[in-house]
């Protein structure tokens, strides 16, 4: 027997003024202020995976003779090199911080417990719906859960796909940004967290 499971279940984003609130936060707190940091800087470099982010360090970024800054990465999942003209709004402000490189990457463990800290201090608490199908039961359990007890690394690549689509980017230029090369997916990335939203 072959059973296809849904594979969007539980996908969730930040809101475009969610994300500039969070960007916009002023911690007191320096880890806080660098799990932040780090999804700032995960989610505007096209939704980047994790493993992804953790094999960035200074060299893949370099000013141009404007001084603005270009960054130069390899995907591993898909190995396509992958060349950013960074975002003005989030990544230059956060290069410039760290005199044009980036902060001290938190341990990979310690990144989403401070950054569901950090959402929690920023006040990051709209609802979300989640849904569980467990094997025994007859239906599904939906739960509700504010956003900073669900927040993790990886809502980057959820963020960054909603977030161009609330901004009204087409699919084709959002999986440019991103690297999908499926357009069924940034479809999704664009309606589900507005379905779960109480």
């Amino acid at each position: 027997i072959k059973y296809s499971a849904d594979p969007y279940i539980n996908t969730h984003s930040l809101y475009k003024r969610e994300f500039d609130w969070f960007f916009a936060f002023q911690f007191e707190d320096k880890l806080m202020e660098t799990a932040r940091d780090m999804f700032v800087i995960q989610t505007w470099l096209g939704g980047l995976r994790q493993s992804d982010l953790y094999r960035l360090s200074a060299d893949n970024i370099q000013r141009d003779g404007n001084g603005e800054y270009r960054v130069w990465f390899d995907q591993k999942k898909t190995d396509d090199e992958v060349f950013n003209v960074v975002n003005k709004n989030y990544l230059q402000p956060i290069f410039d911080k760290y005199n044009g490189g980036l902060p001290k990457f938190l341990k990979v463990n310690d990144y989403n417990k401070i950054l569901k800290t950090a959402a929690e201090k920023a006040g990051l608490r709209r609802k979300l719906k989640f849904r569980f199908e467990n094997s025994n039961a007859q239906d599904a359990t939906n739960t509700w859960h504010p956003i900073h007890e669900k927040i993790c690394n990886k809502w980057a690549r959820n963020c960054v796909v909603s977030i161009l689509a609330e901004l009204g980017y087409p699919d084709d230029r959002i999986a440019a940004i991103t690297g999908h090369r499926d357009l069924e997916m940034i479809k999704h990335y664009k309606s589900i967290h507005k379905k779960d939203v109480k």
